[in-house]
């Protein structure tokens, strides 16, 4: 086998599994990544066209809202009206996306490029009209997460040791870069974590203390000398 087919063939599989669910840490990052390898290794092989339609969450699609009005303290009569978050159209939003389909391996992804709001601006030329969101399903034991490190290093050493350790998974299989960024996050937030449970241990030691110290307010009015109890019986100097 040709080396660089193979070498397009493992980019494609790491590509499809880090495309499924792309990293928290490197989330925003991760596409400007992907649109990189692509132009670098991939072939472009035809276009798409997306639809994206979204109904108004507010009137669930109806366009129609109802205010109830209220008289001393009791529903009164309820009044229908348009919605003021869509306008009475029912949709929150509703556009087409041109897509460019590269194919890498034996994998093919999509890059978007141009937004329209209108069909008939979308123009025409397309392969495939998609209807929502793609999908995609990832892949279990967090192989998504150590497939976008290993891109991240061999791509954007940069990204890579600016991202790496901000994020930790409980991965129980052999995924290296996974185990090695849960260790660098967990060491990350050690002292983070020893703090806050040095401070709930001091509440503690100082709720027990209030509750067993015999207080003195000879000297604080307001509050004890020996456990810094406020006075039930003295209002504060403020």
């Amino acid at each position: 086998m040709d080396k660089s087919i193979l070498i397009n063939f493992i980019l494609g599989e790491l590509l499809h599994l880090a495309n499924a669910l792309p990293p928290f840490a490197l989330k925003q990052e991760f596409y400007q990544l992907k649109d990189h390898i692509l132009q670098c290794h991939g072939v472009r092989v035809g276009r798409d066209l997306q639809h994206i339609y979204k109904e108004c969450y507010n009137c669930d699609g109806s366009g129609k809202i109802f205010r109830v009005r209220s008289a001393f303290g009791n529903p009164w009569n309820a009044l229908e009206g348009p919605c003021w978050k869509c306008a009475g159209s029912g949709v929150y939003e509703n556009y087409w996306v041109n897509l460019l389909r590269y194919r890498l391996g034996r994998r093919e992804f999509h890059k978007p490029l141009e937004k329209f709001y209108n069909w008939e601006h979308a123009g025409i030329g397309y392969d495939d009209v998609i209807e929502g969101y793609i999908r995609h399903q990832h892949a279990p034991f967090y192989l998504y997460a150590e497939a976008a490190y290993w891109l991240a290093l061999f791509f954007d050493r940069n990204l890579f040791f600016r991202k790496f350790g901000h994020s930790g998974y409980p991965a129980t299989k052999f995924t290296p870069m996974v185990i090695l960024t849960t260790l660098v996050f967990n060491i990350r937030i050690f002292p983070e974590q020893v703090h806050t449970r040095w401070t709930w241990i001091g509440r503690n030691v100082q709720a027990i203390r209030q509750r067993y110290c015999r207080h003195d307010f000879s000297i604080k009015q307001y509050q004890c000398s020996k456990c810094h109890a406020f006075n039930p019986e003295d209002d504060a100097p403020f």
